[in-house]
């Protein structure tokens, strides 16, 4: 927290320099994300990738300030709304399936495994970056851009396939996932009761999981709520006012949390294993923006 404040004040008393040294252009953009999470992938022992990492798409809005040094160079102060995040697919036919029985029995089992989350993390941003107009129609543009995670949410299914007997059809249990990272707890239930039987045993269990479905304690979110990103940039400008521009943003930090960083693939004596991946946010960010 003390950092994200320090942060936060260093903008701030740049700013306000800024605005008592030079003139400056105020501005607002629109435009989409398409990102994803850029980390290592699940293996088995044989070697074979078990995870896949694709695009989502969300839409981000923000106002600017820019400071001209000359009619070359300068400098920009940004606040944005952004929405990050990505689409996670983890398919193996041979993963562990960890349930509960109606007394609370844990019960471990393996079988096919295709979990599918689309993850949404929406974050305040505050890019600052120093540009560069070329030919008077092109600028590009390098920096920095602290976020701040305010939501985040996940959602889609996982697939179970027995390989014991069970009162299941085709022996397939299917489950939505509809995930709030930050309000779910540990111990909430959502979703229609779902009970069957795997070999001689009463499994019980719930049509909809929750973030925290397989843990005992929550420590904070899943996502970290501090990210730092480096920015690349390029703007074409139809006149003085009106442009189109593109970002690449690369983060810099680590952006999920150890304690639920855990293997989809295998258990160590019946408890999860924990990954501990560097999972970072990226993103391409295409934008119409007005300057004034």
């Amino acid at each position: 927290m003390k950092k994200n404040l320090f942060v936060v004040c260093i903008l701030l008393i740049s700013v306000n320099f800024a605005q008592a040294q030079l003139p400056f252009k105020l501005g607002f953009k629109a435009g989409l994300n398409a990102s994803r999470f850029l980390g290592p992938a699940e293996t088995d022992n044989d070697g074979n990738t078990l995870e896949k990492f694709s695009n989502n798409t969300g839409f981000l809005v923000g106002v600017n300030a820019g400071f001209p040094f000359n009619n070359i160079f300068g400098a920009r102060v940004e606040l944005q709304y952004s929405i990050n995040g990505g689409r996670r697919l983890f398919e193996s036919q041979n993963a562990y399936q960890k349930f509960t029985t109606i007394d609370s029995k844990p019960i471990v089992t393996t079988g096919y495994k295709r979990y599918n989350l689309n993850t949404f993390n929406s974050y305040i941003q505050l890019p600052v970056s120093l540009y560069a107009k070329l030919f008077k129609k092109i600028e590009i543009s390098a920096g920095i851009s602290p976020g701040f995670l305010i939501s985040s949410t996940g959602t889609g299914e996982i697939k179970h396939v027995f390989n014991g007997t069970t009162t299941l059809k085709d022996n397939t249990l299917v489950q939505e996932l509809d995930y709030n990272y930050g309000s779910d707890k540990i111990g909430s239930i959502a979703g229609n009761p779902v009970n069957f039987n795997l070999n001689t045993e009463a499994i019980a269990t719930r049509s909809i999981l929750n973030a925290y479905e397989n843990f005992t304690e929550k420590s904070g979110g899943y996502y970290e709520s501090f990210d730092l990103g480096a920015l690349l940039g390029l703007a074409y400008y139809f006149n003085s006012s009106l442009y189109l521009g593109a970002n690449m943003y690369y983060g810099l930090k680590d952006v999920s949390r150890e304690t639920y960083d855990i293997s989809l693939q295998k258990l160590d004596a019946g408890k999860f294993i924990k990954r501990n991946d560097f999972d970072r946010n990226f993103a391409l960010q295409f934008m119409l923006g007005f300057q004034f």
